[in-house]
């Protein structure tokens, strides 16, 4: 008496794993494409806190005098920390102007910047309020919001920040 396996026994089981395999790469590749995605938001919302960290630092004397930090939105697919000069004292103009970018960040290209309602929001410290571009952000005010999107799922995560300066993520 053989003992063994028929043919027909292990193509099955082949089958059965193919299956599985192929099963599990699928979600191996979506899995990886949201890890890009909250990788990004990460990156945004943390940006986000060190313009408002600097802010909230203490001017030491003899340094250059910084108004304000802030994030720029540059295009679909970057975006810049940067410092607001003074434009002939405090406050600055609110917007990033030529010399002030401090570091520039590019999604990845599976990531894009899918809306935002103010290109620019600026922390002062001197004041403890929050400016969407040149004007300040009001209690009754939206906040400004920065919306990622993941090319090609419609998955997006979203960066606000309230006119109190209060960063949270959607």
């Amino acid at each position: 008496m053989a003992r063994g396996f028929t043919l027909t026994e292990l193509i099955v089981v082949v089958g059965i794993m193919a299956l599985l395999l192929s099963v599990g790469v699928g979600y191996t590749q979506k899995g990886g494409k949201q890890i890009v995605l909250f990788r990004e938001h990460s990156q945004l919302t943390q940006q986000i806190l060190r313009a408002r960290s600097f802010a909230t630092q203490k001017l030491r004397p003899g340094e250059q005098l910084i108004c304000a930090y802030g994030i720029s939105v540059i295009d679909n697919n970057s975006y810049s920390l940067f410092k607001d000069l003074p434009q002939g004292g405090c406050p600055g103009n609110g917007v990033m102007d030529g010399g002030e970018e401090l570091e520039r960040f590019t999604l990845d290209k599976a990531v894009s910047i899918f809306e935002y309602n103010h290109s620019d929001f600026v922390f002062y410290p001197r004041d403890g309020f929050v400016y969407f571009g040149t004007q300040r952000a009001e209690p009754n005010q939206d906040p400004a919001y920065i919306t990622l999107q993941l090319d090609g799922s419609g998955q997006r995560l979203a960066v606000n920040v309230n006119y109190i300066g209060q960063v949270y993520t959607e």
